[in-house]
């Protein structure tokens, strides 16, 4: 791995800028199609926001779905894309992504690097809309040695230290099944005694363990393609000016930390650097239409991701889109290492507040929302209602059981959390709410109302547990619904969230094909955007898992064919 240039390394056919999932998958893409290719990232840490994110790709046509005797049909995914975007719904670019989908991640997969999952049931998580699936959409990538990479593990961007255990023990999604169950099944159990003894064994060696799943997983299995294709990298460089000459991109100038200032060449220049999400000021811009001004949002993007790209892009004419009812997926998220923390860590609640057992109250201890929806749709709310601080509420018996943001469950002591003030404990509700500092009358009414159906499996407010994805998000083991259960064992648990999110959807406007366009909707030829550089086309909406990055993969490979001159999907 190239950490400055070599002497004689200034021209390329293409050069990427940015290490995430699109970045990679364009850059392996185009070393398939036999293009010399630079891949550049401005961080020491390859693999942007994918790298701390689930690593799940929402798949229209998804060639590794359940058996059935019957495709998909295509047209029931464009009608729920239609159905989510209202009027942000772009037809040209919504069928482009759905037609090119299935074909792209079987070509990731025979040639790219990747591997997938068995098939998993993950519901679209809004059924009641037209063209909604039950499942087979969303998918997952296989774990991945680390120690595959050699000494380029040592330069993988780490996951959220939040989402990981004992030093750095990643988790995925099959693992959070067996460690919610290790005391009650002794086929999990044997699981996660497997997971732990090669975490543990990892720690003899590695700072960190090296069973690689969810978004690490991807990054890793793209990277350790690209680098066995013969592609050049260089970390610690930014983009800091494309070159145009006579209308065409001819390449760019870069920052490298070793070296200074560059000028490179090329004939076609990818920009996927991950979208706005570290760049406040930009984000507060984008976001002016639809976002409070005084409402705050933290970011889990890595501060490298400041849009870097999208401004280089914008002083030469390029042009944003800014159609979008959210400028970013958001999700509730927990601050964590006490109030004097100078640097603190964030949890996001992507599943524990829809677990039985918990509510989701606001600051005069109310219950505003569906704790069970998607953990977009919650943050969508605080932002619609001015929800700026809530709490997630559970009693002793949910705790124990499920556990709570990065308290785990079975929990034999809680004092380092209640110390630093993560978690509030207090014996009763009239406690709580003196504790947390809302009205005791109306969280105890709050409760009361609530416990009155729940003992029952009801919620008549929300109607929480009611649709299959808040169903797949519950406990399936609790009856008569998998996430409602009473708050009636003290003492009491209390865990307070924000707004935050995982990356912005404001970006530049493109034809299907990736080249970015000018405000007279002609291109810019040979300049290209994928991933969260470029603005998602379901308007600001968030439909289903993985709808960033089967999106980022499926425009990798779609660029990269456009760069060769080559049609993308290939015709059937």
């Amino acid at each position: 791995m190239h950490s400055s240039f070599d002497a004689d390394a200034k021209e390329f056919d293409v050069i990427v800028a940015g290490s995430g999932a699109a970045g990679l998958a364009t850059a392996v893409s185009c070393r398939i199609l036999g293009l010399s290719t630079m891949l550049l990232e401005a961080s020491p840490w390859i693999g942007g926001s994918t790298a701390l994110s689930g690593g799940v790709l929402w798949i229209p046509g998804n060639p590794y779905r359940p058996a059935s005797p019957e495709p998909e049909d295509l047209e029931h995914a464009l009608a729920y894309i239609r159905a989510e975007c209202g009027t942000n719904f772009d037809q040209s670019a919504a069928r482009a992504f759905v037609q090119a989908a299935g074909a792209s991640v079987k070509f990731l997969a025979e040639q790219g690097g990747l591997a997938y999952t068995g098939p998993v049931f993950w519901p679209d998580y809004h059924q009641e809309l037209h063209g909604a699936r039950e499942g087979g959409r969303s998918m997952r990538i296989e774990d991945f040695d680390g120690r595959l990479l050699g000494e380029v593990f040592s330069r993988l961007r780490r996951p959220l230290r939040s989402m990981t255990l004992f030093g750095g023990m990643m988790v995925g999604g099959n693992d959070l099944y067996h460690l919610l169950r290790a005391r009650r099944s002794l086929k999990s159990a044997a699981h996660v005694a497997k997971i732990l003894t090669r975490h543990f064994v990892d720690r003899l060696s590695h700072p960190r363990g090296t069973r690689l799943c969810n978004g690490s997983a991807l990054v890793a299995r793209l990277l350790y393609r690209y680098l066995e294709l013969g592609g050049k990298l260089s970390v610690d460089t930014c983009l800091t000016k494309i070159v145009r000459t006579q209308g065409q991109i001819a390449g760019c100038e870069i920052t490298s930390e070793a070296r200074g200032a560059i000028a490179l060449k090329c004939r076609a220049l990818v920009l996927a650097g991950g979208g706005v999400g570290g760049n406040h000021d930009l984000r507060r811009t984008l976001g002016s239409k639809a976002f409070p001004p005084d409402f705050e949002s933290i970011s889990l993007s890595p501060p490298s991701v400041r849009g870097d790209n999208i401004c280089a892009a914008v002083a030469i004419g390029a042009r944003i889109d800014q159609r979008q009812h959210d400028m970013a997926a958001w999700v509730p998220v927990s601050k964590i290492g006490g109030g004097n923390c100078s640097k603190p860590d964030y949890f996001p609640h992507f599943f524990d507040r829809s677990k039985p057992g918990f509510i989701l109250i606001n600051d005069r201890g109310e219950r505003f929302v569906n704790e069970a929806s998607s953990y977009h749709d919650i943050g969508a709310c605080m932002v619609r209602l001015g929800v700026r601080v809530a709490y997630i509420l559970c009693d002793q018996a949910a705790l124990r059981r499920y556990g709570v943001g990065v308290v785990p469950p079975g929990a034999p002591r809680l004092s380092r959390w209640i110390r630093d003030g993560y978690l509030v404990q207090a014996e009763n509700i009239k406690a709580m709410a003196q504790r947390l500092g809302v009205g005791e009358d109306e969280l105890g009414r709050t409760v009361a109302d609530y416990n009155r159906h729940a003992v029952q499996g009801v919620d008549p407010v929300f109607r929480k547990g009611q649709t299959p994805y808040e169903k797949y998000i519950g406990d399936p083991e609790h009856a008569p619904n998998p996430c409602v259960a009473p708050l009636s064992q003290g003492p009491f648990y209390a865990v307070r969230v924000q707004l935050g999110d995982i990356g912005t959807f404001c970006g530049l406007a493109t034809q299907a094909s990736g080249l970015v366009l000018c405000d007279q909707e002609a291109v810019i030829p040979g300049l290209f955007a994928v991933g969260n550089d470029r603005a998602s086309i379901f308007g600001g909406t968030y439909p289903a898992a993985g709808i960033t990055l089967g999106p980022a993969l499926t425009h990798a490979v779609t660029t990269a064919h456009s760069i060769a001159g080559l049609s993308w999907p290939p015709k059937q």
